[in-house]
């Protein structure tokens, strides 16, 4: 369903008997278990606002970021993008893009997985302590991660992550500080949404230092969604891919915004991050997962298994309910099997 139906729901249940307390006791189960958009929509039906608390208002804050997300990205690609190029080699996705002027640009990915690469790929974004292993790096332009550091864990899904991003001379060094967190809506509308935005000193959850001497602080947010993938998609209609017979395909659609703080992007600079490093990264992040999913990334694995009681195995279970299959893993997969 689309947002319009949430909303439609919300207004169905405007004569709901329950209290305002118990109304409220059922939004905080739904943060526990990182149901942000269920829990916005009961949140909606509260009367009394001032019995809001710090982290009640927290939970209104994300699950409106999220809303957003649902709403922004199940829009067609059609409204207001250039279209970049496809690619059907070994995976199947469509690159789109803006860009505005002070060369800020906006991408948006579709891509098209089979089910079981879901946990791999998860585990690939979440592990962000690892970024600096995996993601490419240009010596012409320079540029690439320096360094990936995650400052905070705040429960299963939500994390505040520190990125050093080299760009070519004569610019400084770039700084992202963002914010990340992720909604399960596969219960009620069968996908997965995950908000990542930049944050600065006045962020409110977290003491956030200030940028070192010489680096830039970039602005930044990315945007996913994962649900499972019509036939009829675009990605899949000069498809060369054999997927795996009798495996679902799930849809993942992701949107990235940059301002990298330039007064002036040189032209070539501009064309190569829309028609190179963008297609790249994403190959690249495919590639790893493929490798996470075959046991080849021992610092993946070790930390998958490390934590799959607290967060893989609650993922597997999102890509079952996302697609309605069980067991979406490879049965020779090594490195997601307990």
């Amino acid at each position: 369903m689309k947002n319009t139906d949430s909303e439609a729901k919300v207004a169905s249940e405007k004569d709901d008997a329950r209290s305002d307390a118990e109304i409220l006791a059922q939004a905080e189960q739904y943060l526990k278990e990182d149901r942000l958009n269920d829990a916005l929509l009961e949140f909606r039906k509260v009367k009394d606002t001032s019995l809001f608390t710090a982290m009640h208002n927290e939970g209104v804050r994300k699950g409106i970021y999220i809303e957003e997300v649902y709403k922004k990205l199940e829009s067609p690609a059609s409204e207001g993008w250039t279209k970049q190029g496809e690619s059907h080699g070994h995976r199947d996705f469509i690159t789109y893009y803006k860009v505005e002027s002070g060369g800020k640009l906006w991408c948006r990915i579709e891509s098209v997985i089979e089910a079981s690469l879901y946990v791999p790929l998860l585990a690939v974004l979440n592990e962000t302590d690892l970024y600096e292993t995996w993601f490419p790096k240009w010596s012409f332009p320079h540029l690439g991660i320096q360094q990936s550091k995650k400052i905070k864990q705040a429960g299963r899904v939500e994390q505040l992550v520190q990125l050093t991003v080299d760009l070519p001379f004569p610019l400084n060094k770039r700084e992202i500080m963002f914010w990340g967190f992720a909604d399960d809506d596969s219960a009620s509308e069968r996908r997965v949404g995950a908000k990542l935005l930049n944050v600065d000193e006045s962020f409110e959850y977290h003491d956030i230092p200030a940028a070192d001497k010489g680096v830039t602080r970039m602005d930044f947010v990315a945007d996913f969604l994962f649900r499972q993938c019509p036939e009829d998609h675009p990605a899949l209609a000069k498809s060369k891919q054999e997927y795996p017979e009798g495996e679902k395909k799930i849809l993942v659609t992701f949107v990235l915004f940059c301002d990298p703080k330039i007064g002036w992007v040189p032209h070539f600079f501009q064309n190569f991050c829309t028609r190179i490093a963008i297609g790249t990264v994403w190959k690249m992040l495919l590639g790893i997962a493929e490798d996470v999913r075959e046991g080849k990334r021992k610092e993946h694995a070790d930390l998958i298994m490390s934590k799959r009681e607290e967060l893989y195995d609650w993922v597997e279970e999102r890509a079952e309910a996302i697609t309605g299959v069980q067991k979406t893993l490879s049965k020779n997969d090594l490195s997601l099997q307990s």
